[in-house]
């Protein structure tokens, strides 16, 4: 494994079995079709978006059986590598999405690679992901960003709830 701080090139990275695609929603489907374009014919693609309805149309469009929709359900108020922890996940649920033309074996590999990490896997529709975790995370998080302006993640907490907006 590299360290944190290293990089390679995407080509290199998705080279891989498993990736865990990390980046704000709004960014997700141009990651996505970067990947799609240089990935290996082994490679599992999992995201970590808390918006799953552009992701999904994605996957559906492009056909990426390969690609298994997901958000770990939880997080840390800090960002950065220097917040990294190796507990984050235990005892966390962590809700994958898998569609009708998700490849099982996937969906398998990514099972696997949460409960490796201590969380315990939720099957949910996406759109059922999206309903639960706008009432549930999106809108009291934005409750609370709205009264911290100036916070470094409320750019973050409007952007995915204007995607949800659509």
């Amino acid at each position: 494994a590299l360290p944190i701080y290293e990089s390679v090139s995407l080509r290199d990275t998705a080279q891989c079995d498993l990736l865990f695609v990390a980046c704000p929603p709004g960014a997700l489907v141009s990651a996505l079709d970067k990947i799609a374009l240089v990935r290996s014919p082994q490679c599992v693609v999992t995201d970590c978006a808390s918006v799953k309805s552009d992701a999904v149309a994605w996957a559906s469009r492009e056909r990426a059986t390969w690609f298994v929709p997901g958000h770990p359900m939880a997080g840390h108020e800090k960002s950065g590598a220097a917040f990294a922890s190796s507990w984050l996940f235990r005892q966390a649920k962590w809700i994958l999405c898998p569609l009708p033309s998700t490849e099982r074996t996937a969906l398998r590999t990514v099972e696997a690679a949460v409960k490796q990490m201590g969380a315990s896997v939720v099957r949910l529709k996406p759109e059922e992901h999206d309903r639960q975790v706008a009432m549930f995370s999106h809108l009291p998080h934005l409750d609370r960003k709205s009264t911290r302006l100036n916070s470094s993640h409320a750019n973050i907490s409007y952007a995915v709830f204007c995607l949800k907006k659509k």
